[in-house]
């Protein structure tokens, strides 16, 4: 994982969180949403700063995606303070729900991407 935070870091207060609508806490589906910032986050000529390509499709497997957010950064860990991001490879549900791997929790509303090694792993890029 990278922290968005250096020299160049551009600090922004949230004024509104919009979670997508059919997000669901028990099981963690449809875990996206929007931060509603008091001022723009981009800054002329600031490396840190640009628009995040959207998408209404899932990614192809196979396909990089780049992920970001305030989640847990190691399994069942502290949950960062930091917007943090990773640059992951989206892997087929099939692949994601073996034994080996998450046994059948990646439920519909979730995308599985990341790595099959510990290194970068953020397993499931929820939507």
């Amino acid at each position: 994982m990278n922290s968005l935070q250096d020299e160049n870091t551009v600090v922004r207060s949230v004024i509104k969180i919009i979670r997508h609508a059919q997000y669901n806490d028990s099981i963690t589906t449809n875990d996206i949403g929007l931060l509603l910032l008091n001022d723009t986050a981009i800054v002329k000529g600031n490396p840190n700063t640009g628009v995040m390509k959207l998408t209404n499709k899932s990614p192809e497997v196979g396909e990089e995606c780049r992920i970001s957010g305030f989640g847990h950064q190691t399994w069942q860990g502290e949950i960062s303070e930091q917007l943090m991001y990773a640059d992951v490879i989206s892997i087929s549900t099939a692949r994601c729900n073996g034994t080996s791997s998450y046994d059948g929790q990646v439920l519909d509303g979730m995308i599985c991407a990341g790595f099959m090694s510990a290194l970068r792993s953020a397993l499931t890029c929820l939507l």
